[in-house]
């Protein structure tokens, strides 16, 4: 892993942090602040090399170490306080599971902002595609374990995404009454079109919570300008895991 790497997959790290824990209309808050400064890279490296079967043997497509990589998974979330369930679905006869965290809101619980990542993979380690957004969710419930927010928010790890979204699409048939503010799809954060030769902040145009996200990418710009911003149209299928925010209220 290159040192750009680290630093790149760092600051999507803090990003998060800092969007949750701040409200998405105002700057950033010295709460939002604090927490995205106890981001650890460290950490993250450790939870990519060590807890999601990134390796050359590995293979998080079917079977024992996609099994594995989720229990992993389940067992972290818990170790950090979050409330963990299961959430059950169909895909060829079989059932898979996504796995969903959850920290109440205080004062407004039923609005609810989800940050989600997809675990499968597509019969290999994965480790871009996508152990680095499921690793960038992991930190995010490391770290914001530790403060209380008004309203709820949902770190939601995705099985089955690679067969067409089949398990987002799944949590969001069934969560069609849920008052979902707002959803960020961590996919292959750890992706760079340019390589060694920069990082960017990709923002999706067209998407049903795209103010959210707008207002979002800038306050990250204002405290990362080393991001270069990619505006990408919105398209007949999503390029990753947005099945929830399109079936949203």
């Amino acid at each position: 892993m290159t040192r750009f790497r680290q630093t790149f997959r760092l600051v999507h790290l803090a990003a998060v942090a800092m969007v949750l824990v701040s409200t998405a209309s105002s700057p950033a808050s010295h709460e939002g602040r604090t927490a995205a400064a106890e981001v650890s890279q460290s950490n993250y490296v450790d939870l990519m090399d060590n807890w999601l079967y990134t390796h050359d043997d590995h293979n998080r497509g079917f079977g024992v170490h996609h099994n594995l990589a989720r229990n992993n998974i389940q067992s972290l979330f818990n170790s950090y306080g979050w409330d963990v369930e299961l959430h059950p679905f169909n895909y060829s006869g079989s059932t898979y599971y996504n796995v969903v965290a959850t920290k109440l809101g205080t004062t407004s619980p039923d609005e609810v902002y989800i940050v989600g990542a997809h675990y499968d993979s597509v019969n290999n380690p994965g480790a871009d595609d996508n152990a680095s957004g499921v690793a960038l969710i992991l930190e995010t419930a490391r770290v914001l374990g530790q403060y209380d927010s008004d309203a709820t928010i949902r770190l939601i790890a995705f099985d089955r995404e690679e067969q067409g979204l089949v398990g987002s699409t799944a949590y969001a048939g069934d969560h069609q009454n849920d008052d979902i503010q707002a959803v960020l799809s961590c996919d292959m954060v750890a992706y760079s079109p340019d390589g060694e030769g920069g990082p960017h902040l990709r923002s999706l145009r067209g998407r049903a919570t795209d103010q959210w996200a707008r207002a979002g990418a800038a306050r990250i710009r204002r405290h990362h300008p080393q991001l270069r911003r990619l505006d990408q149209p919105n398209r007949s299928r999503p390029p990753s895991t947005h099945a929830v925010s399109r079936r949203r209220r």
